[in-house]
């Protein structure tokens, strides 16, 4: 990365997020699970894991090779060429929203110094 790119959110195991690939009107939500730096891709689960209450854009997402076999969770999930990448926020009475911009967080680790921001 360098100066060209622009930092949009940080991202943590759990988080809601909303994906969408070509061929898909709305997009998925799903909760994102990893990432795979080797390959550019991310795993997710769909919120419930289960699979008899899809609608036609997770149809397509969560389809195995197999005809008519759909799974809950989905690896290698390329990120590269996705249409949309959002950072989805949930209110503690459930409401989802769209992730408001926030200053990068640091990274703090148990075993490095506390500091102030002042």
């Amino acid at each position: 990365m360098d100066e060209n790119y622009e930092f949009k959110f940080s991202l943590f195991k759990n988080d809601l997020i909303k994906i969408k690939q070509k061929n898909m009107q709305d997009g998925v939500v799903c909760y994102y699970r990893g990432f795979d730096i080797s390959t550019a891709s991310i795993k997710v689960e769909k919120h419930d894991l289960k699979t008899d209450n899809l609608n036609d854009d997770e149809k397509l997402f969560y389809k195995t090779k197999q005809s008519d076999i759909y799974e809950a969770s989905k690896k290698g999930v390329g990120i590269q060429n996705l249409l949309k990448f959002e950072k989805l926020i949930v209110s503690p009475l459930g409401k989802i929203s769209e992730f408001r911009f926030e200053e990068r967080q640091n990274a703090r680790l148990k075993t490095s110094k506390k500091y102030s921001d002042v």
